[in-house]
Parts: structure tokens; sequence; C-alpha cells
């Protein structure tokens, strides 16, 4: 269990590949937003720094510019920083909260400056926040995230029982998002024992899955594909897990998936059962993998294998890469299991995971 600093503390997330996720003109992110058209883009990017007042943490962002609307920054904000848009109040030199319509010339956003980010104080939403962010188990007992709680705040006081209930479940899933963006597994673990929905959503469709991938939380994302949280489901601005991983240039968040993706196509389930969760988590605690390079987990044992296998064999120079696909092709069609449902297989799952084989041997294969 963390505790908290006195100072300030930079939250690392991998970087987005040098492009500016805002100006992708092939990604669905910001759809909703008006975006500037290629040919006027402004000529000059410059970076920010977020400020996360209840926990002093500090976030870096590149990719800025005149035009960008509080708003639109506010839907980066959401897996940049983890917390959710309906909790964030944006402020620039006072503490005067920025319209959502203004941009960054209307508020005299200069390069370098800081943006603080405050959560709204009503119910102790900046507290659960706090404690979240931590990943302080004992705290977050005492905030109302864990069923029949009785945590109680002025406006909790005034619902009905039903209400109650839907006020407890709101606040256990943003403490589980929160952790989750953070990484902490044993945080995220007590919430899902203790009834927090990791098919919830944030108001923009993202949930702790989506939190996790975006900042490489790999112990977090195997736990809570362990309990079954769905890899397909998009936000609403039409991104997976999957395809975040690619768009914020995780690339081991994006193995990690797939595989698990592949695993599920290959024998025919959608989601883990109660009782293979269970071993799962089991399995996950008395085999923990011995190295990162390796990218092995408790999903799918027989697709790690096959891959292991293949990039093992990779130094052949006969065919060049042409060769290393061929012998992928053999590999999983020979696997227990996957040869049946291989042929139900989109050709583009094939094409990624030759892609995702061969990244991971030139990194790791001497």
């Amino acid at each position: 269990m963390a505790g908290r600093g006195s100072g300030r503390h930079q939250v690392q997330p991998q970087p987005l590949g040098g492009a500016v996720f805002w100006f992708n003109s092939c990604s669905k992110q910001g759809k909703s937003h008006k975006v500037v058209p290629s040919g006027s883009l402004p000529h000059r990017l410059f970076s920010i720094t977020i400020h996360l007042a209840e926990t002093s943490e500090t976030f870096p962002l590149a990719g800025c510019y005149s035009d960008l609307t509080v708003l639109k920054l506010k839907h980066h904000l959401e897996l940049l920083t983890g917390i959710p848009l309906h909790f964030q109040r944006l402020q620039y030199l006072d503490e005067v909260d920025l319209p959502d319509e203004s941009t960054f010339k209307y508020n005299d956003i200069v390069p370098g400056g800081t943006i603080t980010i405050r959560i709204w104080r009503q119910d102790g939403w900046g507290l659960l926040v706090a404690a979240a962010a931590e990943g302080n188990i004992i705290q977050l007992m005492s905030l109302g995230v864990t069923k029949g709680s009785t945590c109680s705040t002025p406006n909790s006081q005034l619902l009905r029982p039903e209400e109650k209930k839907e006020w407890i479940a709101h606040r256990a899933f943003v403490a589980l998002y929160v952790a989750s963006h953070r990484g902490h597994t044993a945080a995220v673990e007590f919430l899902l024992e203790n009834g927090a929905d990791l098919h919830a959503k944030t108001p923009l469709g993202r949930t702790a899955l989506h939190a996790a991938t975006v900042m490489g939380r790999y112990d977090c994302i195997d736990l809570l594909l362990s309990w079954g949280a769905q890899t397909s489901d998009s936000d609403n601005e039409g991104q997976s897990a999957v395809s975040l991983a690619r768009l914020w240039g995780q690339k081991q968040s994006e193995r990690r998936l797939f595989r698990f993706q592949w695993q599920q196509r290959a024998t025919g389930t959608t989601s883990p059962s109660p009782s293979r969760s269970l071993q799962q988590r089991l399995d996950s605690r008395t085999h923990r993998p011995q190295s990162r390079a390796k990218t092995h987990t408790h999903y799918g044992d027989t697709i790690s294998r096959s891959f292991t296998l293949i990039l093992s064999r990779g130094d052949h120079t006969v065919g060049g890469q042409m060769h290393r696909e061929t012998e992928l092709i053999i590999q999983l069609r020979d696997c227990n299991g996957v040869g049946t449902h291989f042929s139900q297989m989109p050709a583009l799952w094939l094409i990624r995971a030759c892609s995702l084989s061969l990244e991971w041997g030139s990194s790791h294969l001497s």
C-alpha cells in the first residue's frame, strides 16, 4: 500500500510514439470535436504540465496548440491522468474554472505553463481519488466503495436505499478506474472482490482496462482480464483497449491483449467463467513470469509456448521474414485447439500476429 508523498511526483506514461493524437487523421479519437484541417495546422506545437491538486502528481503533455479547446483536452486527460471527465475542473493561474468551449489562446496558456486539475469536492470525491491513486485500501474502505458501506455524506443521506446502492457502485468504479490507471493491483483486486463493476464506464465510455492499457500496467491488465474484462469494448470514440494500446505506443500492452483475444477465439470463449477466472488468479500468484522479456501470462499457455518456440527458431536466414511468418502459421495450426478455429480468425489477426512476433523477436532475440 503506497503512502502519500510530501512533494510532487511525476507520472510518466509511455510516450505517444512522437505522434500528436489529436492531429491523427486516421484515428477516431476526438471525432466528436471539430479538428483543425491538416492544411491549416498551427506551425507551433508546445508542451505544458498538468498538475493534479489532490495528489500532487504532475503529468507532462506535449503537442498542445493555441486552438486546442479545454473540452478536447479533458477528453485526453481522462486517459493521461486517470480522472473521469465529469470530475475534472481545469484551472490556470487562478482558481477560476476554464470554460469547456474556450481555447488555449483565449485563456493565454503559454508553452511551459501548468494547468491544474481539481476534483469536484461534493461527496468527498477528492479524498476518494487520492486514496485510489495511492492504492490505500484502508482509506478506500472508509470512503463508501464496498457493498453495505456505512459511509455517509450530506448528499448520500438524502438518497433512497436503491439510490444509495448506485452511489456506492459508482464510487467503487471510480476507485477501480483510478487504481487501475496507477497500477495498484492489490487495490484493484480488493475493489473487484467487493463488487466493483469492471464493465462500468466513464462518461466517455472508458473502462478500467482502457486506463490500465494506456499506462502499460501489465499486472493490472492481467488481473482485469482474469476477472472477465472485455478487450473488444470500445469507448465513445470507437477505441478498444487494443487500439488504444497501439495509439499510445504501448506495445507490451497490445501483445498481452492480442494474445488473450487470440486464445479466446481459438477456444471459442468470450470471457472466462467464474471458476476459470479464480483458477487463473491463483495460478498468476503461484506461477509468476521470471522475466518480462518472455511476456508470458497465465492466459493461453499453448499460444505463449508457440510464440516462444517460433521466436527461438527465428534465426534462420532462408526466406527472411516470410520464413518466420510461415513458421507462425504452421505452429498455430498444430497447437491444441487452435487448428479447429483457425479458419474463423480474420486475416488481419494473422497479419498482426506475425508483426507482433517479429517485433518481439527483433528486440529480444540475439
